[in-house]
């Protein structure tokens, strides 16, 4: 059954709570994995590690002295055209969205990530190969709690013609809807909607790949981006709207694959939102803007010990 036709009783105890809590999540143990950078073009490795509550997820730089960690969190944004990175001194970590994605989907809210290099493996240019880590290992609820973002006034920003605005939601959990818009025979017009879970993340959205143009490719690669992959890495549309060496595996797996990119982003709030997303024509610094704009309520909910006033 679908969340729009649950009854509306669960929805009633929600709006009644002022402050929901959700058991943290960790990993049950490590899991592991080994590629290619996209950006730099670096042989990685990344590792996923259980962590103790409240921790929160840290990135872990092991290839440099001391270890230095980062949290992946939207205050330790750096800006970077086409992905998401952070850092904090030396701890710097490029293309964090899509290893963050499939741990915002399950709920993990403490965990490692531990790198040998300052960005993560690009693998299809999906969150597939994240995903199926996690998944071998499995995930363990922690005795202690976290509070969820709730969403009680709407936020939105625009930006020509981007806009991204988040609700409150029908329901508890996230929702998300993501409309693409690319003047591109291959592209078009798409759009895919989510209640954001465990199993509706794996299924649907988990190998939805990163897109490029072919008349990008060349400009990417002269800025050392992209110099180790192929067509068969990611998707790659040919002028014509046909793709280069490659097969689909979602009719809009585009506009899927964006909304892969809000669920990551999202993940350095640092907890858990619960909302309705709907996304037009955005990227990764839209979404954070968004993320921080959701921090700012929340702390104005905190402050009203849960009840959201106006900030004028």
């Amino acid at each position: 059954m679908s969340r729009e036709n649950e009854s509306a009783a669960p929805f009633a105890r929600f709006q009644e709570s002022e402050s929901p809590t959700l058991f943290e999540r960790t990993l049950k143990s490590a899991a592991s994995l080994r590629g290619i950078g996209f950006v730099h073009g670096k042989d990685v490795t990344l590792t996923y590690r259980p962590a103790p509550a409240s921790t929160g997820i840290r990135f872990r730089r092991i290839d440099l002295p001391q270890q230095p960690t980062v949290a992946a969190r939207f205050e330790y944004l750096l800006h970077q055209n086409r992905r998401t990175a952070i850092g904090s001194g030396s701890a710097i970590v490029e293309m964090t969205e899509h290893v963050l994605a499939p741990l915002n989907a399950l709920g993990i809210t403490s965990a490692y990530i531990d790198i040998d290099g300052d960005e993560t493996p690009a693998g299809d240019g999906s969150s597939l190969i994240f995903q199926n880590a996690i998944d071998q290992v499995g995930v363990k609820q922690l005795d202690s709690t976290i509070r969820p973002a709730v969403i009680r006034e709407p936020i939105c920003i625009e930006d020509g013609t981007a806009s991204i605005e988040i609700r409150p939601a029908s329901a508890p959990g996230l929702h998300v809807t993501y409309d693409l818009a690319y003047d591109h025979p291959g592209i078009g017009m798409q759009s895919h909607s989510a209640w954001i879970d465990s199993a509706t993340f794996r299924r649907d959205i988990a190998a939805a790949r990163t897109f490029v143009m072919e008349q990008e490719v060349a400009a990417l690669r002269q800025m050392g981006v992209g110099t180790r992959q192929t067509a068969r890495d990611l998707l790659v549309f040919a002028r014509d709207g046909s793709l280069i060496d490659n097969q689909i595996r979602f009719p809009n797996e585009c506009a899927r694959h964006k909304l892969l990119d809000v669920v990551g982003d999202l993940a350095l709030l640092g907890r858990p939102i619960w909302g309705t997303i709907h996304a037009r024509r955005t990227g990764h610094r839209h979404n954070v803007a968004l993320v921080r704009m959701i921090a700012e309520q929340f702390d104005r909910q905190l402050e009203n010990g849960g009840e959201i006033r106006s900030a004028a």
